[in-house]
């Protein structure tokens, strides 16, 4: 396993198998450029897990209810993915504990360059920061991102 720390706050370990993915090959994949995302890919499984994040205000991340947050960020995928016709489906609701915070989430399926892939989708608070942790693959790949979720570590605040 690989082990990396995201935005100095997330510690988050992965397969051997992945590696790095460059601004261009994340503009490819995610056909926008973010500054504030990390991502590997296993390029044989076809599998990439990518962090994303973003700082809010003290008094809004205070504030801000994770479950709205990941309603939110599905109504917006979902769009997204519609006008690229990648005839997305949404399965269902997920929630769980990563690194001992609440976490709400979301997985789905969708088309993309005539194939078919699997999404899934975490969202948590830490810190000023709300942030998705995500994995994308052509196989449902649930055991491993579980793993992976399993072994994050934030920084304490």
């Amino acid at each position: 396993m690989k082990s990396v720390s995201v935005n100095s706050e997330v510690t988050i370990s992965y397969p051997d198998s992945f590696g790095l993915m460059d601004s261009e090959e994340m503009k490819k994949i995610f056909l926008e450029d973010a500054k504030d995302r990390w991502a590997v890919w296993d390029r044989e499984k076809h599998a990439v897990l990518c962090v994303n994040w973003q700082h809010y205000g003290a008094l809004k991340i205070l504030l801000a209810d994770i479950k709205a947050v990941a309603l939110r960020n599905q109504m917006i995928a979902a769009e997204k993915y519609k006008e690229r016709d990648y005839n997305y489906k949404f399965d269902r609701y997920l929630e769980r504990k990563i690194a001992g915070k609440k976490s709400r989430g979301y997985c789905f399926e969708y088309d993309q360059n005539g194939e078919h892939r699997y999404g899934r989708i975490y969202l948590f608070k830490h810190g000023t920061a709300i942030y998705a942790v995500a994995c994308f693959c052509k196989e449902p790949y649930e055991k491993e991102f579980e793993e992976i979720l399993d072994g994050i570590k934030l920084k304490k605040n």
